[in-house]
């Protein structure tokens, strides 16, 4: 969880769990052989009480020696434009802010203060609101090799009777106590009650997620490995295709599992897509038909095309329209959204044709790979995204063609098109890139010199 050397962030609220966790990493810093910060939240919500709660973390942070970085957010407004409920809007927010600072303090751990009361009333929640198996794995004690929860299996009367033992004071958030949040209602009336039946509930709560979790960490290794063979992600387009009778031929609870997991590669979480999407994305893959869609919570969508399901997050403008210029032959590398390094070069024709064998030499070629006509092209050139009214002559029509029609013809989805690249110098498209060039750049017995062009994928390769 936490290592020699570690720099971690401890994320400071000022209430007991997070006091308590701070002063108890400082006691063993030189043990551990870390380095410690602070950061603390101010959501903007509980006006002069959030205020003395900033003031009280800086002192705190300060009496021990401890950086700390504050900042103040307006969670409200980010709930307003997100569509938020108030505790998720709070929580992206609060995340955000902690992985931020983390990065710009170069801290390789996020320290937060749950507890074993945290983590009942997880499994609680999550049952109430009707989750599976991974809702009820709770929280887990450490999430993407950077959050860690160390109090996790403390209960909260061990923290306060440590802060009291030490007389150490913390601050109350009133927040806690409204009862307009189902979390705070499971809190101060189902678990009294359950203690009634169950005076170690806390316990018995927290290690039955232990359990669960232990169930679901195998359940979705064996989900990752069946995935590795039957999806394909494409990161310029942020999606994930998997063949629909792939899915269907497993049972339901791996299903959803697939479902679920080509979210989570593209967003890493699943929030507001609970089981009713995930059923209607299965319903959607199991009803004949060859289009349909299911809008997804984030700006996603799941999408059936034929036998494929893809599911995808939707294009931002910036995405849709790119324009890279090339002024003359060279290598040029472009990140987004391609992450490629396109190469271009002047050959001899007599040689390419002496080896080629005439036009034999085509079939060798790779579909992102170009030999054009040199004289025929007009530097300088742009790499640019499909446009409405765009037409070219494909290579072996003789005639124009608009480009849509083009990619109606290939067969290319519809979420595809915005990201195939087009080749244009001053006056035409000479290249739709990866599928045809234009018939007026073809190489002929005439042609005097050769441009070979290649589009190589994974200049920055992300594994």
């Amino acid at each position: 969880m936490i290592e020699p050397g570690d720099r971690v962030l401890v994320a400071l609220s000022g209430g007991p769990d997070s006091v308590a966790l701070l002063h108890i990493l400082k006691d063993l810093q030189s043990r551990l052989g870390i380095s410690l910060l602070a950061a603390h939240l101010n959501h903007g919500i509980r006006g002069e009480e959030a205020e003395e709660d900033a003031r009280f973390s800086k002192e705190l942070a300060e009496s021990l020696g401890i950086p700390i970085t504050i900042k103040k957010a307006d969670v409200l407004n980010f709930k307003s434009r997100h569509k938020h409920s108030l505790e998720m809007a709070a929580r992206e927010v609060r995340y955000h802010f902690l992985t931020e600072t983390a990065s710009a303090l170069g801290a390789n751990k996020i320290a937060t203060g749950h507890t074993a009361n945290d983590q009942a009333e997880e499994v609680l929640l999550n049952l109430v609101r009707g989750a599976g198996i991974t809702g009820l794995a709770g929280i887990p004690p450490v999430r993407d090799d950077l959050f860690v929860r160390p109090l996790i299996r403390c209960r909260r009367e061990e923290i306060i009777s440590f802060l009291k033992e030490r007389k150490i004071s913390f601050r109350y958030d009133s927040s806690n106590t409204d009862m307009a949040f189902l979390r705070n209602r499971i809190r101060h009336r189902v678990i009294p009650i359950l203690k009634e039946e169950n005076p170690q509930i806390v316990r018995t709560l927290s290690k039955t997620a232990e359990i669960v979790r232990d169930e679901e960490e195998f359940l979705d290794g064996y989900t990752e490995k069946i995935l590795e063979n039957i999806s394909v992600y494409d990161r310029k387009t942020r999606s994930v295709k998997v063949k629909i009778p792939d899915i269907l031929r497993h049972y339901p609870a791996v299903r959803r599992r697939i479902i679920r997991m080509c979210i989570k590669k593209l967003t890493r979480k699943v929030w507001g897509i609970g089981f009713e999407k995930i059923e209607e994305i299965i319903g959607m893959c199991s009803r004949s038909g060859e289009r349909a869609s299911v809008e997804l919570h984030g700006n996603m969508v799941a999408e059936k095309y034929g036998e494929n399901l893809v599911i995808r997050v939707k294009p931002r403008e910036s995405d849709l329209n790119y324009c890279f210029p090339i002024s003359v032959p060279g290598v040029y590398k472009i990140a987004d959204p391609f992450d490629v390094i396109i190469s271009l070069e002047y050959l001899p024709s007599e040689t390419y044709l002496r080896q080629a064998h005439g036009t034999a030499h085509w079939a060798k070629l790779e579909p992102c790979e170009a030999i054009m006509d040199a004289d025929m092209v007009n530097f300088p050139l742009e790499i640019r995204s499909p446009c409405p009214g765009d037409r070219f002559v494909p290579l072996g029509l003789g005639g124009t063609k608009k480009l849509q029609d083009f990619f109606v013809d290939e067969k290319i989805p519809r979420y595809m098109r915005p990201f195939i690249p087009i080749l244009q110098d001053t006056d035409k498209i000479i290249w739709i890139i990866g599928y045809r060039i234009d018939d007026r750049v073809k190489v002929t017995p005439r042609t005097k010199r050769l441009l070979r062009i290649k589009w190589t994928e994974g200049a920055n390769k992300e594994v």
